[in-house]
């Protein structure tokens, strides 16, 4: 028997496969923190719930409605099932014997290299991939060298700060390690595979025949790799809204296959023939680009389009999206938590939904062709905006002009580029004309940089769930997908502009710790943020992850920064001047005398609701102690000297509640404190290492550890 739809909802035009995919996603997205307790997402949850079932139920779409809330439970069970991916990855303590394959993941820096190794031996068992930061390395590592060495490896945790770690769950990554290339032994050299040999080959190329900055963007531009994007570029392109150009996804696909696809038309192949040649060629790009989620994205939906316009049939781009997505999500459920995933889904939604209303609009004033350009450079704009904030970054107000500037030249300039660079690896004399290539980057970036230079951008620096899935309700309102009265569709409308900017303004809300201490770290350096009784804040000692915690956590402006460090600069002071940071305070190193306060051994400062001291033995710094109205604590300066004389020559002095001391050496269990190391130990009571980054919530007698990633 066929479902019965009532008649009186005819306002949605209902795309059910794009329905459930968004219901498995949404399943994926909220499963940590709907079964963590997480306060946000269960009320959002909740509601979304509660708005689907009203809607299905009023259509009388049961079927459908079961449906869905089945797929929802379904995205539940496919995260916890894919998370064990990360958790069940074996521990080792110590340092280890590995031998592995440097792949061509190779980052290059100043004063190290950073390289993923696979193939990977850990104790002579097979392990997973590893991250290793090369000391001294200077780039003498090579993309098939077989290496081996000893060291000790962390396990890659999931998440950091409630953000996902995507870049190793891309790659496969579930260790790091640090060492020395003094350390290293290279047993074997040149073991390329055969993806890796085609990229090394073009960057060669690339970096032989153009400008080092133009060879990292089209290095970026063809495979998507950006290590070797120069940053100001790569900050130029965000800020000004073309980054979209270095991330390999449906614009890139949507070229070269038009282009391919055209040429075996035109060449009269069989249309059958040439859309399995297609989609072999769509493989085989994908397969370059080592499978990224935006790539498999576009690669299906364009498998879908030329397959239905084979076969004669109504290509739907919703249905095209739902598909592709179901498919890439059950290969791999966590690229649900992947930005750059879901910046590519949604992108093509944005444009699906708007580009139509806008084109209508402006082609009453303007020639069709250029209010469809600029309909669609707004409309993907629109998609970008709620996923430039988690990357920190500005909304330029000129960015569809840019777009419409730029984007025709690329429709030009990215197949020659890849048409180039792909056959000039079997014909050398081809290269040549990557000289053209060089002069049209050159043209582009300039053309950022000059609009880059204008007031016309406002910086976004925050994640908005709740407001990003109102938007996006918002604009299917807007769409043709909602067929209803012009008067009622702009009150829905308004309607959600207003639910909009509430939730906005919620999340705008800071929210202010109180009696307890934050311990951050990003490696091997440590950062506590230290709030008392009257939400005052003081932040110890210089780390990168503060900024993401004050973005995650939305914890308002801080009060306080106390240096660890002589190498205190003016760095520290630009850095973290924008938290609402007004008065620093150290015992060395150069610094804006306004701001930055020079304190004495042995000067205790009364700072707001905190008290702070330098400890010195010896006539040398070895740490501070800060006391609030409620416990004290000790924060050794790590590596001068012992545990033992802390203990013993400091403490008894001190009597903190709480003893910070990095990486120094522990040897015995007992202390009448709470013992927090940076590194693993198994005589402190927690470590960043092991517990990743955590708080300590001061309950009137003792402390209790929560995680926060």
């Amino acid at each position: 028997m066929k479902e019965k739809v009532s008649t009186k909802l005819k306002a949605i035009n209902f795309r059910l496969i794009f329905f459930g995919f968004l219901s498995l996603l949404f399943g994926i997205i909220v499963a940590r923190e709907l079964y963590s307790g997480g306060l946000e997402k269960i009320i959002i949850t909740s509601v979304v719930l509660f708005v689907v079932i009203v809607i299905f139920c009023y259509a009388r779409r049961f079927k459908s409605l079961i449906m869905i809330l089945c797929l929802f439970l379904v995205g539940n069970g496919l995260y916890f099932l894919a998370i064990k991916t990360f958790d069940d990855v074996k521990e080792y303590d110590g340092r280890v014997a590995i031998v592995g394959r440097v792949s061509d993941d190779i980052r290059n820096y100043d004063y190290s290299d950073r390289i993923v190794i696979d193939n990977v031996k850990i104790n002579g068992e097979s392990g997973r991939k590893i991250e290793v930061d090369v000391q001294s390395g200077y780039g003498r590592l090579k993309a098939g060298d077989v290496i081996a060495f000893e060291g000790e490896i962390e396990n890659v945790k999931p998440f950091v700060l409630r953000n996902f770690n995507s870049r190793y769950h891309r790659n496969g990554v579930r260790y790091t390690c640090d060492v020395s290339f003094k350390n290293i032994i290279i047993i074997e050299q040149d073991k390329v595979k055969f993806d890796e040999m085609i990229r090394l080959k073009v960057k060669e190329n690339l970096f032989k025949f153009m400008s080092e900055r133009n060879a990292g963007l089209s290095y970026a531009v063809l495979f998507g790799g950006k290590n070797e994007i120069d940053g100001d570029v790569y900050k130029t392109f965000k800020n000004v809204g073309i980054i979209h150009l270095l991330t390999v996804s449906g614009l890139h696909v949507g070229f070269l296959v038009t282009i391919f696809y055209g040429l075996l038309k035109k060449c009269h192949v069989n249309r059958f023939v040439r859309t399995i040649i297609t989609i072999i060629f769509i493989c085989f790009y994908a397969y370059l680009c080592e499978f990224s989620p935006a790539v498999m994205r576009a690669g299906l939906m364009a498998m879908f389009f030329i397959t239905s316009k084979s076969f004669h049939k109504c290509y739907d781009t919703l249905t095209s999206l739902g598909l592709s997505g179901f498919i890439i999500l059950l290969i791999r459920p966590l690229y649900a938590l992947d930005i750059g995933y879901l910046m590519s889904c949604f992108t093509v939604f944005s444009i699906v939904m708007l580009c139509p209303v806008f084109t209508k609009l402006f082609s009453k004033v303007i020639p069709h062709k250029i209010a469809e350009l600029i309909a669609l450079s707004i409309s993907a704009q629109i998609g970008i905006l709620p996923f430039l904030g988690y990357f920190g970054s500005q909304v330029h107000l000129l960015a569809f002009v840019i777009n419409s500037i730029v984007v025709p030249i690329f429709a030009i300039l990215y197949p020659f580029l890849f048409v180039v660079s792909m056959f000039g690896t079997f014909i050398p004399f081809i290269n040549y004309l990557l000289v053209l290539a060089d002069f049209v980057f050159d043209f582009i970036v300039a053309i950022a940089q000059f609009f880059e230079k204008s007031w016309l951008s406002f910086p976004i620096d925050a994640e908005y769930f709740g407001a990003t899935i109102v938007l996006f309700v918002g604009l299917f309102m807007l769409s043709g997908y909602f067929m209803t009265e012009g008067f009622k569709k702009f009150l829905i409308f308004s309607l959600l502009s207003l639910a909009l900017a509430f939730s906005i303004g919620i999340y705008k809300i800071p929210i202010k710790e109180k009696n307890n201490i934050v311990v951050l770290s990003s490696g091997s350096r440590q950062s506590l943020i230290v709030n008392n009784s009257a939400g005052e804040s003081l932040v110890v000692g210089y780390d990168y992850a503060l900024e993401r915690y004050n973005r995650s956590y939305n914890v308002g402006g801080l009060d306080y920064f106390l240096s660890n460090s002589t190498q205190f600069s003016e760095k520290v002071i630009d850095d973290y001047s924008k938290f609402g940071i007004k008065r620093f305070f150290g015992y060395g190193g150069m610094a804006n005398q306004e701001k930055y306060h020079l304190l004495q051994y042995g000067q205790v400062v009364k700072i707001g609701g905190f008290e702070i001291e330098y400890i010195d033995y010896d006539n040398e710094i070895i740490g501070s102690r800060i006391k609030t109205d409620k416990f004290c604590i000790f924060v050794a300066i790590d590596g001068d000297l012992s545990y033992n004389i802390i203990k013993s020559e400091i403490l008894p002095k001190v009597k903190p509640d709480v003893v910070f001391i990095g990486s120094g050496e522990i040897e015995e269990k007992s202390h009448d404190f709470l013992l927090v190391t940076n590194d693993k130990n198994q005589y402190a009571d927690f470590s960043s290492k092991k517990n990743g980054n955590f708080k300590l919530c001061y309950g009137g007698s003792s402390f209790t550890m929560r995680g926060i990633d």
